[in-house]
């Protein structure tokens, strides 16, 4: 069920939170992992989730499904907007976040995701790297995927948990859904 933010003190859980470029597939790797089609509403347009969404897991965490980045046809003032937002969420509850950032498998990183990684390394949350699209992707396109974030975090000194997923046919589910359980656990014996 989705939560309305303001109506609950969101410093009480953990939060899986999930972003990358817009039409990345954040809503359906969302609905793949809670195992229903309609919890993150889907689009095949660019720039659906505009603002911080939050669904209660029935597990005390939160699933949080946040706004993409980069997408062009957005005023610029949107896209600041979106970005503050992000930013002061992020840091706000880094000490209960792990931040998935999700790339499109297809791709190397492009100058959007490593623009926004740049501005998210220095924010204490935890993070962990999902490629997506990779049952539409070809092995020689997702090796070259990972080796652009494998360079990037070579680069900025830091080393993130990399898995590969598909909404369409469930790859990568059980392994993402092992390490999600993983770190409410280590989040709850934190806060």
């Amino acid at each position: 069920m989705t939560v309305d933010p303001s109506s609950l003190s969101l410093a009480s859980w953990p939060h899986v939170a999930f972003i990358g470029r817009s039409n990345v597939g954040k809503s359906s790797l969302i609905n793949l992992l809670t195992t229903r089609q309609t919890i993150a509403r889907t689009s095949a347009s660019p720039g659906k989730t505009q603002t911080l969404n939050f669904y209660s897991s029935g597990e005390d965490f939160y699933i949080v499904d946040m706004p993409g980045y980069g997408f062009a046809k957005v005023s610029r003032s949107s896209r600041e907007k979106w970005r503050t937002m992000t930013l002061s969420y992020l840091n706000q509850f880094a000490d209960r976040l792990h931040l998935f950032l999700l790339v499109d498998g297809r791709h190397p990183l492009q100058p959007t995701d490593e623009e926004f990684w740049n501005q998210v390394t220095g924010v204490p949350a935890a993070k962990s790297v999902i490629l997506t699209k990779t049952d539409a992707s070809r092995q020689s396109d997702i090796a070259k995927c990972k080796q652009s974030v494998r360079d990037w975090m070579k680069d900025k000194h830091v080393e993130w948990p990399v898995f590969q997923t598909s909404s369409e046919k469930g790859t990568g589910r059980k392994e993402l859904i092992t390490h999600i359980i993983t770190i409410v656990q280590n989040t709850r014996e934190r806060i």
